[in-house]
């Protein structure tokens, strides 16, 4: 019954996704393993272990690269949740846009690392006329914004504001010598990175142990 249940609704976000032009070919669903999935996985590495993104359900892509990200509008929280997915995807500096399924409507916000509340960040219907709501994934990735690039100066900025205040911070509420201070940020970062890696490579072995049995 509960596999009948999860069927039906698996079914009903792809109709969903068929009903504004999509290829479910080109649907990346987050549940299931598999090295197409490997792009991704410090991403479902986050997932595992965060409650908000269980909304999280895909990705869609559009030639090879991430173009929409997809969340269950069934499964998803109020809104402070949404904003946290946004911010987290524009992290990765890829896809531009968040889409929110619920049965029979897809509503798409810009990815960004911005504060604005999800009104502000919901996207209009992009002039595509009633009834022809199926041109939307094609419109999309025809019109893709150059947002990855925008989105990769925009993190560098926020990365290196942060790593400027951490080190300020250190130099004057603990009086750590500027060489010091910057040694100590450095080594966080380098720490974090690998930590990242870890975690990375870990669920690259459960996809790649996942997917095996099947080829």
């Amino acid at each position: 019954m509960v596999n009948d249940v999860s069927n039906f609704a698996v079914e009903s976000f792809g109709q969903t996704l068929e009903q504004y032009g999509a290829d479910l070919a080109a649907v990346r669903y987050f549940d299931t393993g598999g090295f197409d999935l490997l792009p991704y996985a410090t991403l479902l590495a986050r997932k595992a272990h965060d409650p908000v993104l269980a909304a999280l359900t895909g990705v869609y892509e559009w030639q090879s690269t991430p173009l929409v990200f997809l969340v269950d509008g069934e499964k998803l929280a109020p809104d402070p949740a949404l904003n946290h997915i946004r911010r987290l995807v524009a992290m990765r500096g890829d896809a531009p846009y968040l889409g929110v399924v619920r049965p029979g409507k897809l509503t798409l916000y810009r990815v960004s690392l911005d504060g604005d509340p999800p009104a502000s960040a919901r996207i209009p219907l992009l002039n595509i006329p009633a009834g022809e709501e199926r041109a939307t994934f094609p419109h999309l990735g025809n019109e893709r914004p150059g947002t990855a690039f925008q989105s990769r100066k925009w993190i560098s900025k926020v990365v290196l504001t942060l790593l400027s205040t951490s080190i300020e911070e250190l130099k004057t509420r603990f009086n750590v010598p500027d060489n010091d201070a910057i040694s100590l940020v450095g080594r966080a970062l380098f720490t974090r990175f690998l930590a990242d890696r870890s975690e990375e490579r870990r669920v690259g072995k459960e996809c790649r142990s996942r997917w095996s049995p099947y080829h």
